[in-house]
């Protein structure tokens, strides 16, 4: 079974001003199982274990109005913890795509090293999986960025 995702928001009178999806990194997922003969496809204890110390946030988002203070971190930050203290994972790493510098600047300040625009990220980040630049995001000009847990034991191998 696939840990849940973590979904946070925020609101200002009752109105939803910011929110955070923390997901399953999916998209490396299907990378894997559509890749005949691929060994992490073909055991799938090793699957599952990749899929429970991994995640990937999906999308964080504040309305303009309530940006610059501090909604966005607060919201990160509180995903991550949510991430670690889930039971039925062992979260040792987390990645996003930061599409702008304001994106770049945000997880930065919460901890995220940056790869270079088109570059993947760092097996070490991805417990051992070699991933690619996700072409799609090319010409956007954003950068992958990703950071260890408190839980991170220092072997990131599967």
């Amino acid at each position: 079974m696939l840990p849940a995702d973590v979904w946070l928001g925020v609101e200002d009178g009752g109105a939803l001003v910011g929110a955070v999806h923390l997901a399953v990194p999916v998209g490396q997922a299907l990378d894997i199982a559509s890749k005949p003969g691929h060994p992490m496809g073909a055991d799938p204890a090793r699957f599952a274990k990749y899929l429970r110390r991994c995640a990937f946030v999906d999308e964080i988002a504040v309305r303009e109005t309530h940006r610059r203070q501090g909604i966005a971190l607060a919201l990160l930050e509180a995903a991550e913890r949510r991430g670690v203290e889930d039971t039925d994972r062992e979260l040792h790493s987390i990645a996003a795509y930061a599409g702008s510098e304001a994106a770049v600047a945000l997880f930065r300040r919460a901890g995220y090293s940056c790869a270079p625009p088109g570059a993947p990220v760092p097996r070490e980040y991805a417990n051992g999986l070699i991933t690619y630049f996700d072409p799609r995001y090319q010409a956007l000009g954003g950068s992958y960025v990703y950071k260890h847990t408190e839980k991170f034991p220092g072997d990131w191998r599967l």
